[in-house]
């Protein structure tokens, strides 16, 4: 399976990149949400996507709507807005982790993102 993790942080990305390398995803790693973007609109398919919330040009949230059209089975989004988790879990498909990266949840909010695709 692939993944594209997305953050403007070095240190997260990297971070990321491994937690998610670790549970058996191919990784392409972005520093920012147009070179995400670009890629999709190159005929990339990820299965799955970490993005930070905020990043430059475009945003996680508007990275994560491309799985409306079939750019992704499973996102998570990463917010150091605690406030956002709750206010945006109505939003089922995307599943949401905090900033600093708690390991453990956002291996928990990978297989919960993925269990919701029914893959």
């Amino acid at each position: 399976m692939r993944a594209l993790v997305v953050a403007h942080d070095r240190r997260v990305l990297e971070h990321v990149g491994h937690v998610v390398s670790d549970q058996g995803f191919e990784c392409t790693q972005c520093l920012d949400g147009q070179s995400a973007w670009d890629l999709i609109e190159a005929g990339e398919i990820f299965d799955l996507m970490v993005a930070q919330m905020m990043l430059p040009w475009k945003d996680g949230w508007e990275l994560s709507q491309i799985r409306e059209s079939g750019g992704f089975l499973a996102n998570v989004l990463l917010t150091q807005q605690w406030h956002m988790i709750t206010d945006f879990e109505q939003f089922g498909q995307v599943r949401f982790s905090a900033l600093p990266v708690n390991e453990w949840h956002l291996i928990m909010q990978i297989a919960k993102a993925i269990q919701l695709t029914g893959e």
